[in-house]
């Protein structure tokens, strides 16, 4: 039992002692969770690294994100600007039913950075939960809607229609002292004016820009409650410029940045367009940077669309959205073509998953005869391209059947030194059915898929011809129970293990009455199934999931209640299953008026598992070789969210509060360095003043505690930014600072490095005395955290020419550090004390980096 331990100790202290010289501060992702949206509109995000890593380590950010109805998430990638990395959910993605989110970070090493970060131990990770609000609900802030013609829309006709709507709530408005003005014209008397809207048809306009303003007589003199522009042209002209157009925008941007004391330039341009000429229409966009590299997948992004009525051609970087068990949210560089002459729609699309990158041998060579003496070898990443057909048919929004095919493989020749090249397979079926105006709606898919694991090995004698198919080897999943022969192969066993490993399916029925929302769904994603088209796909995994989203008080507040079970081992052929229960309730109202805006949630996953606790003899007839491995998980993490959000009109500010707290406990049963627990606060608050300046300003505060309680952090940060409008907002500058205060401690190694001795193996207990201490005085058991980092962050964007602006950004960050070492015999040491003397023991400390580090750019866009 002793030996048992002993090698289960030295496990433990090598791998927290080499994260103990590894880094200074765990990389990890610091972002502000978004807490409320409107239904339609787009949610922008942004994040920075903090840590030992650079923003120019990241090879890859990306936002997945998926809507409450849906199964399978889709992304958007991150763009860095400045220290930062920002990307932005599209409005047509973000539903009422609520939006899930969280962020992921490839780093050129290999390393993944999620926010939040994923449960010990697994994969998963909780998303973020955004309320939306559905259209309409959030409070306007403006005391005039307007409804046509729209802000710096152009219209055209012999007359035009103005329409506004009033916010009473906002700003009680009496009818009958409205007085509406075009162009410094009065027209009231040919408006329509009552408590709620004004409506007048004015006619009589030239070609050009004109002005409406909306003016309230009151008794200290005219108050202007809106004023707007738009532009006129004739009909006709109307029609040439629909018909025949181009549209578009550029940006060239220059930047520097240092970096843990690397410096590096970067240049990035990016375009759009968007024309028509008759009935052909195109649009572009590109995204091109100096830091593509050939050693990496691409950083360059593009995508060029060609269409005419029905049928469409995109060439570049396209995100096909096929079938969720298929192809879903997986960036592809190729092309598709789009045809949908009605009833039946055809979508074939070709392209790479990931671009050849060579591998590479190391050769060390014997410094006295010049002889090579060892050969690592670093393989590199196939060309791996992908292949794909859906046909679609049926009536939309009544019923549709679909049938998909995907085949994804790794060409062998692409490179001359990789390793295990992978071929996939998988087809399937989906049926959309529709009733009673979409308030009965079921779905459905299934499909199977064919995997090998590794093509560089020769194919079965008797599938030599499927090769082409699909590599059959011994690689291949599904494997039947009893294996595959070397050179033979049971065709009727293959497929019966396709039909019973690989097969998988999903379906969901929904029922919207009587202001209920209810879905009833079911999976099952067998343990072979495995496509390369979907990543965020889980397989080995299947249950049930019933929710309601139940509407109250006309709309104005919604309840949520959700209950999942999900478990693996879903063919019951493994020794354990493991099941994740969860269920959450949530409450959103938007009252508008004096009440704000809140959203409350609870919710509890578990998991749990049939595991047991077993002891066996390593040495048989041996009691003291005894070891115990104990395989059973349960665990409980409960979940509390609290969300704010209010307009506060304050004197001449429009001031916009907003408040989210974020609790979780996680508790376990069996595993006593398991439990954890996490807090994040945030406070917010945008104001807009009379004068054109708008001020934002934030606290956040994140506390983790985790290992059981070894490890304990905090981070407070504080964040501050002004912007004024100069020269009729040509000209915006602004800047602001971010305090980030960091404190705690953070566990380096869990096991006394003392226990590893034996006192046996000393002459003497002196000699014994001496190596436990040396041994302790040698080895550091935790860091004492205590660093400030400030971000000074300015910038300014001016127009000019109507068309053209340069846009300036600079931060500049400084570190300060005062955390120390604590070692196991009590001693402590500052992190930038890099030789030290404990206890009579030299040591070097993990080198301390001392860092400022700066960012600088600037950007010239022009639009035409």
């Amino acid at each position: 039992m002793v030996k048992g331990i002993r090698f289960a100790l030295v496990g433990v202290l090598l791998l927290f002692a080499a994260a103990a010289h590894a880094q200074e501060r765990i990389a990890r992702v610091v972002h502000t969770p978004v807490a409320f949206a409107d239904a339609g509109q787009p949610i922008d995000i942004s994040a920075y690294l903090e840590g030992d890593v650079s923003p120019s380590m990241v090879v890859e950010a990306q936002i997945r994100f998926r809507n409450r109805d849906q199964d399978s998430y889709d992304y958007v990638d991150m763009v860095s600007q400045g220290t930062d990395f920002v990307g932005q959910i599209p409005g047509e993605f973000v539903s009422a039913v609520g939006m899930l989110y969280y962020l992921e970070f490839d780093l050129e090493d290999g390393t993944r950075l999620t926010f939040p970060e994923s449960d010990p131990g697994s994969d998963y990770i909780e998303p973020i939960e955004v309320s939306v609000r559905e259209a309409g609900a959030a409070e306007p802030q403006s005391p005039v809607v307007v409804i046509t013609p729209e802000p710096l829309s152009t219209v055209s006709g012999d007359e035009i229609l103005i329409a506004v709507a009033f916010n009473q709530a906002v700003h009680p408005t009496d009818p009958t002292r409205v007085r509406l003005r075009v162009n410094s014209v009065d027209h009231t008397a040919e408006a329509t004016i009552t408590e709620e809207v004004l409506t007048a048809v004015v006619g009589g306009f030239a070609k050009g820009r004109h002005r409406i303003d909306l003016i309230l007589l009151t008794d200290e003199g005219p108050e202007i409650l809106k004023t707007w522009f738009f532009n006129w042209q004739p009909e006709e002209e109307a029609r040439r410029a629909a018909n025949r157009y181009i549209t578009g925008s550029a940006d060239l941007e220059g930047m520097s940045q240092r970096t843990n004391a690397f410096t590096e330039n970067i240049a990035r341009e990016s375009f759009s367009f968007r024309g028509r000429y008759g009935i052909l229409s195109a649009t572009a966009r590109a995204r091109l940077t100096s830091q593509e590299q050939g050693h990496l997948q691409p950083q360059h992004r593009y995508l060029f669309t060609l269409g005419v009525p029905k049928v469409r051609l995109r060439i570049g970087d396209i995100n096909p959205r096929y079938n969720d068990l298929i192809l879903y949210g997986r960036r592809v560089r190729g092309t598709e073509l789009d045809i949908n002459p009605g009833p039946v729609r055809i979508q074939l699309l070709y392209g790479n998953l990931s671009r050849a990158v060579e591998g590479r041998e190391s050769i060390a060579f014997d410094p006295t005869s010049g002889a090579p003496v060892d050969t690592t070898l670093y393989p590199g990443t196939f060309r791996r391209w992908l292949a794909a057909t859906r046909v679609s048919f049926g009536v939309p929004n009544r019923l549709m059947l679909g049938i998909t095919a995907m085949k994804a493989k790794d060409d062998t020749s692409s490179i001359e030194f990789g390793d295990r090249s992978k071929d996939n397979l998988v087809t399937g079926f989906d049926i959309e059915a529709n009733f009673d105006r979409r308030r009965l709606t079921f779905y459905a898919q299934t499909a199977l898929s064919l995997y090998n694991d590794n093509t560089l090995v020769a194919p079965l004698e008797d599938a030599e011809a499927f090769k082409d198919i699909i590599w059959i080897n011994q690689y291949f999943q599904p494997l039947p129970t009893s294996g595959i022969d070397t050179s033979a192969v049971d065709f009727g066993e293959v497929i019966g293990s396709i039909i019973d490993n690989a097969l998988s399916y999903k379906a969901k029925l929904r029922l919207r009455y009587f202001s209920n929302d209810i879905q009833l769904a079911y999976q099952k994603i067998n343990r072979s199934f495995i496509t390369m088209g979907n990543p965020t796909l889980v397989n080995d995994w299947a249950g049930f999931s019933i929710k309601d989203r139940i509407r109250l008080f006309g709309s104005k507040v919604y309840f949520t209640a959700q209950y999942d079970s999900y478990n693996d081992n879903v063919n019951g052929r493994g020794d354990i299953t493991t099941t994740r229960d969860s269920y959450n309730f949530k409450v959103s109202a938007y009252p508008a008026g004096v009440y704000p805006d809140i959203t409350i949630g609870y919710g509890n996953l578990t998991n749990s598992n049939d595991g047991t606790i077993d002891s066996y003899e390593a040495v048989p007839g041996d009691p003291a070789s005894v070891t115990t491995i104990d395989n059973r998980v349960k665990n409980s993490t409960a979940k509390y969210s609290v969300q704010l959000a209010k307009d506060i009109p304050f004197s001449t500010t429009q001031n916009r509060f907003s408040l989210s707290f974020s609790a979780s406990n996680r508790e376990d049963t069996f595993d006593a360095l398991g439990t954890s627990d996490y807090k994040f606060i945030a406070l917010t608050d945008e104001t807009k003043y009379e004068f054109p300046l708008k001020t934002l300003a934030g606290f956040t505060n994140t506390s983790q505690t985790s290992i059981g309680g070894q490890t304990d952090l905090s981070w407070n940060t504080i964040f501050v930014r002004g912007e004024y409008a100069l020269y009729n907002r040509r000209l915006i500058p602004y800047f602001g600072p971010r305090i980030t205060l960091g404190s705690g401690k953070q566990v380096q190694s869990l096991v006394d490095p003392g226990l590893l001795l034996d006192p046996n193996d000393y002459a003497t207990p002196e000699e014994y005395q001496q190596a436990l201490s040396d041994t302790r005085a040698s080895s550091i058991h935790l860091q004492n955290v205590d660093f400030s980092r400030i971000d000074w962050i300015g910038g300014a964007q001016f127009d000019f020419l109507k068309r053209h602006s340069l846009t300036a950004y600079f931060s500049l960050t400084m570190y300060s550090e005062k955390g120390t070492y604590e070692y196991w015999n009590g001693n402590t040491f500052p992190v930038d004390e890099e030789l030290i003397n404990n206890a009579g023991v030299t040591l070097t400390q993990p080198k301390y980096q001392k860092r400022n580090d700066y960012f600088f750019s600037i950007t010239y866009s022009v639009k035409f």
